[in-house]
């Protein structure tokens, strides 16, 4: 940096990466020790270029914005290893001689609870503020900040209307650059397309209707950002309908947001347009917009008001490590205790209408854990399974019977029946339609001492229902 003038260039951007922050366990003493490697290192930084005093009488350390940022966030709610799993919203902290500092930019979730539409479980968000945000502001502040040379840096900033930062919001600079087609009137619009697949708009298509909407609109400078988009059928039409949820961003000199619209987006001409730009098979017809709201630009600012308390319900807070090493002191590779927390998790956030010991209160998780587990402990599902928890997960909720019709393992529990789930598993073999075969009364009495072990583990109060598999309840009544 020194000698910046010597090697002739205007701009340097350098990278440093420090690794061995993805702490699955003991998080706290970890991050002591690499935080506080991270404190000397870039204090020491500091203090060097502010010694450096330049001719103008600022320092070195004025011409230096330091980003510090990890390439994925992580869960807010500990594991079981008291440590942290793998997560999607974060943090990033910006610092420099011309930095504006003391802010906290973007939108802290205003509650812990699993409904919160940003949560995914246990505290993995879906980011709010896109990472081009903070970049828009830091381009601008090295000198680009004409409009097509900000879109080549970044090209996916248009994706994000006006939710990005600009030099004037992180830099304290003279004549710093702003945010152009903000600050306005916001115009939300709601437009229909009726097309012959079952599909939404794809991330380029999404741009590139954006792309439409603002070429159409110019000169008036604007910016667009999609919000949502649903998908339905069209009855006995043969076609599918996206409703496509977008806003349409004016400047603060822009008085007539709504009128611009109808002139310019409600025409025959912007849909056919539109239509070409969609990377479709077959016809497109993009149906007159419609106006749902006309707003001042919302602000940005942060919250004063602290978080509440997570209240989300992890299930290995029931299942703790210590009934877990009680039913299986000595698991498989496959099927350990951390293995089996992070398989629930993976499993509800990517199957949310068949989710796994996610309804019902405690009492109702601990009747279904001991069930699932007094099924384990016998072992005739697992030991066939290449996928472990997973391979185990998916059979549980997923598996009919031979017929395929059939109740899974999992609805026969709900339904308040163990004895479904032996009718489920092993082919049924368990509960033969008149006598025990040879061997079978033996796996039959092994399976319900399990199912008992793992009910007194979860302290359940009373055994589920006996019925549908023929004679386990007599085996009950004599073993």
């Amino acid at each position: 940096i020194v000698l910046n003038e010597e090697r002739n260039v205007n701009r340097d951007f350098f990278a440093v990466e420090y690794g061995g922050f993805d702490a699955h366990f003991e998080m706290v003493s970890g991050l002591n020790t690499k935080l506080r490697v991270i404190n000397d290192a870039i204090y020491g930084f500091r203090q060097e270029l502010k010694a450096k005093t330049l001719i103008d009488g600022s320092t070195l350390w004025d011409k230096v914005t330091l980003v510090m940022s990890s390439e994925f966030g992580r869960t807010v709610s500990p594991n079981s290893s008291a440590g942290t799993d793998h997560g999607w919203g974060g943090n990033a902290v910006v610092m420099g001689g011309k930095v504006n500092g003391g802010k906290i930019f973007g939108l802290h979730p205003s509650t812990y609870n699993p409904s919160d539409d940003y949560n995914t479980g246990r505290g993995v968000w879906i980011p709010r503020t896109p990472w081009e945000s903070l970049w828009h502001a830091v381009v601008q502040w090295v000198g680009i900040t004409n409009e097509s040379a900000i879109n080549y840096v970044l090209p996916n900033a248009v994706n994000f209307g006006c939710n990005l930062y600009a030099e004037v919001d992180l830099f304290t600079v003279e004549r710093p650059a702003s945010l152009s087609g903000c600050g306005g009137s916001v115009v939300t619009l709601q437009q229909s397309f009726f097309v012959s697949e079952a599909r939404v708009l794809i991330p380029d298509e999404q741009k590139a209707f954006c792309e439409q909407v603002v070429a159409t609109v110019a000169p008036v400078e604007i910016r667009c950002f999609i919000q949502d988009q649903t998908l339905s059928e069209v009855p006995a039409g043969g076609s599918y309908e996206i409703v496509v949820n977008y806003e349409i961003n004016f400047g603060p000199t822009v008085t007539n947001g709504e009128e611009v619209v109808t002139e310019n987006i409600d025409t025959d001409s912007f849909r056919a347009e539109a239509a070409s730009v969609l990377q479709m098979d077959g016809d497109v017809v993009i149906q007159q917009a419609e106006v749902v709201t006309v707003t001042s630009s919302p602000s940005d600012l942060p919250s004063l008001e602290p978080s509440e308390s997570p209240t989300v319900l992890d299930i290995c807070t029931i299942v703790t490590s210590a009934i877990f090493e009680t039913l299986f002191p000595n698991p498989s590779a496959l099927y350990t205790y951390s293995g089996f927390c992070s398989a629930v998790a993976t499993w509800n956030l990517d199957y949310p209408d068949n989710q796994i010991f996610a309804a019902g209160d405690e009492f109702g998780l601990r009747n279904q854990l001991a069930a699932f587990f007094g099924n384990m402990l016998s072992d005739l599902f697992t030991t066939n399974s290449a996928n472990g928890w997973a391979g185990t997960i998916d059979f549980w909720t997923n598996f009919r019977g031979s017929t395929g019709t059939g109740k899974t393992c999992g609805e026969f529990v709900s339904d308040g029946s163990f004895g479904g789930t032996l009718q489920r598993i092993n082919g049924e073999l368990e509960c033969p339609s008149s006598s025990y075969e040879t061997g079978y009364f033996d796996a039959v009495v092994s399976r319900l001492n399990n199912y008992c072990t793992a009910a007194t583990a979860f302290n359940v109060e009373a055994l589920l229902a006996m019925d549908n598999c023929n004679l386990l309840l007599t085996t009950l009544e004599t073993c």
